[in-house]
């Protein structure tokens, strides 16, 4: 029998290195590490290793993890064969102990898996939110994982002062600030085709003349689908497109609807909501509550949204042309500059704020902060949106978070989408609208 070494892999790890590594980072090194400590079980009961075995048995420990890919990989072309039942045999009384220890190790790197209620208490992470988007929708390299379809614009904000009662931000004093910002579909497919129904998003950062940053990401329904990251989580999956039909599985949306019933009342209201027929003439909501604090340190619950000033216009049948609305969009800014209000919803005690799904009354004040212009379209390959992370936790002095989960995972999983396709750029494909798209349009 061959000598036995303990080699547990996290000694081997620098712990700076760890802390400053991303979620992907620490599954490769946390992944060697689970290979190595299957390696030394191997090596205690005089086994040869081999690539077959070793992912079986790393398999049954570490399944749903990134791990059980990452360590297999560690092991490859290194070990000739060996006979697996045989293996079995010598191991079973170590399984219970590397499962341990495999455990230990997912849970110092924060990679515990969301297991449908297996490990309630764990939210899903952003990585694993990314993995789900690049299930449903594929691997788009250089694109966003949700909305990846999109185009860039610019403009500037105008205050009318009426925000400074409100926040102490920079952005509410009286005057003009630029604005960039990205209109864009739902979903992780860079090239689908346009439909009325589909959910539209506007992304905006705010810049102040003393540096201050408000990023915003809002979208065209007036509530979050659901109340937590973890029913978005399985919403995602449950709403999947059949690729055959172009629409989601029955079976699966009524078995998510049988398990989250007051989700089905809250689609209701989103459903209702008017659609119109162009990113012109949309009202855009930002979905999460926000404490804005003012110069005098009252803190204030608000909601926000951005109401247009062009005439609505229902949506109607979706023409031939398979980027219609962002060729509308081109048209419409090269007659004359699109324009919206900022309007803040001031909230009261008692205003749920650690939930998007449930709306406020209708009877809170509505302040009109400013208005907001966008006079400027720019293909993705040329707009500095296309580089910007519309994080919605991006916020200036005089605002906050609220205490909302699905706020902050949001955030979460826009970092992930963000480091990866950066990541990624080389390998990037054209987008949808291109320069020459914009040019001709305008």
């Amino acid at each position: 029998m061959a000598q036995f070494t303990q080699r547990n892999g996290a000694d081997e790890v620098d712990a700076a290195l760890l802390e400053r590594a991303s979620g992907f980072t620490r599954r490769r090194l946390f992944g060697a590490a689970a290979a190595n400590v299957a390696e030394g079980y191997l090596e205690l009961f005089g086994f040869e290793r081999s690539l077959t075995n070793m992912r079986k048995v790393i398999a049954r420990t570490t399944r749903q993890t990134g791990i059980e890919k990452t360590a297999v990989r560690a092991f490859r072309g290194k070990f000739p064969n060996v006979e697996f039942a045989e293996l079995c045999k010598r191991l079973i009384c170590w399984l219970p102990k590397l499962a341990l220890i495999s455990l230990a190790l997912m849970a110092i790197t924060g990679t515990l898996p969301y297991s449908g209620g297996l490990l309630s208490a764990q939210e899903p992470t952003g990585d694993q939110f990314a993995d789900r988007f690049e299930e449903i929708n594929g691997i788009h390299p250089g694109f966003r994982r949700n909305h990846a379809k999109g185009i860039g614009v610019s403009g500037f904000f105008e205050s009318n002062g009426n925000g400074v009662r409100l926040s102490s931000a920079a952005v509410f004093k009286p005057g003009r600030v630029p604005i960039i910002g990205r209109f864009s579909l739902d979903g992780g497919r860079p090239y689908e085709a346009d439909t009325p129904d589909t959910r539209r998003g506007l992304g905006l950062q705010f810049s102040t003349p003393n540096g201050e940053l408000w990023r915003t990401a809002m979208i065209n329904f007036p509530l979050f689908p659901v109340r937590t990251p973890e029913i978005f989580f399985e919403r995602l999956l449950a709403f999947k497109q059949d690729p055959a039909t172009g629409r989601p599985d029955p079976v699966a949306v009524k078995a998510f609807e049988e398990r989250h019933p007051e989700t089905v009342a809250v689609l209701k209201v989103i459903l209702n909501e008017p659609r119109g027929s162009g990113f012109g003439n949309t009202t855009f909501f930002a979905l999460h509550a926000f404490l804005f604090t003012n110069a005098k340190g009252k803190t204030t619950p608000v909601r926000w949204l951005l109401k247009p000033m062009q005439p609505f216009e229902a949506a109607g049948a979706a023409p031939a042309d398979k980027n219609y609305l962002f060729h509308d969009l081109i048209r419409q800014v090269r007659e004359q500059p699109l324009r919206w209000r900022l309007i803040v919803i001031v909230g009261k005690s008692g205003d749920p704020t650690n939930d998007p799904s449930v709306g406020w009354p209708a009877d809170r004040e509505q302040v009109e902060v400013g208005t907001v212009t966008i006079d400027r379209v720019q293909a993705e390959e040329d707009s500095a949106a296309t580089d910007t992370n519309f994080d919605p936790m991006t916020l200036p002095p005089g605002m906050a978070p609220s205490d909302d989960p699905v706020l902050k995972i949001r955030s979460a999983v826009y970092a992930r989408s963000f480091a990866r396709r950066i990541t990624e750029k080389k390998q990037k494909q054209p987008s949808a609208i291109s320069r020459a798209d914009v040019n001709k349009e305008q």
